[in-house]
């Protein structure tokens, strides 16, 4: 049975490198939509990611979420109704024409995308800064887990933010 709850929104992070670094994750954010038959999760994934020199917006459906073996965990940070989908699309996207204008990284990406979220209160937290260390500490938790290749990845409920 596939513990992702439908409609939950998440906060994904990534080993990067060999995942000795420590602190260093790739970031994302992932809505749940359902679990398939044989509790499969299917959702979509929205996270930018290098290339070259610069960055490029990979925003997919996805049904093997928990399949990565350089997946950290997921972090669940709010509830996103079904009728809010077009909405939460066009807030988390919203920005993406600038993600080569300088100074981006995939954690800050994901971080202003939850604040366009929160700004539009589809996300219930007091603070971004804060919820971007309890990610920091979730991920640092079990990044040694992540290389070892220990399964199953956590999945977590944010202890700042109303799901």
């Amino acid at each position: 049975m596939c513990p992702l709850i439908p409609n939950a929104l998440y906060i994904i992070m990534f080993l990067t490198g060999f995942g000795q670094e420590p602190r260093k994750f790739h970031w994302g954010v992932y809505l749940h939509i359902q679990n398939l038959s044989g509790g499969k999760p299917a959702g979509y994934n929205y996270h930018i990611k290098s290339i070259g020199t610069g960055w490029m917006t990979d925003h997919a459906p996805t049904n093997g979420v928990l399949m990565s073996f350089v997946l950290v965990g997921l972090l669940a940070v709010a509830t996103i109704p079904t009728e809010h989908r077009p909405l939460f699309e066009a807030i988390v996207t919203s920005e993406d024409h600038k993600i080569n204008a300088g100074g981006i990284t995939c954690r800050l990406w994901t971080l202003a995308a939850l604040q366009r979220l929160k700004d539009a209160r589809l996300l219930k937290c007091a603070s971004i800064s804060d919820l971007e260390q309890e990610a920091i500490s979730f991920g640092e938790s079990f990044r040694l887990d992540a290389v070892a290749a220990k399964l199953p990845r956590p999945i977590q409920n944010s202890q700042l933010c109303q799901i």
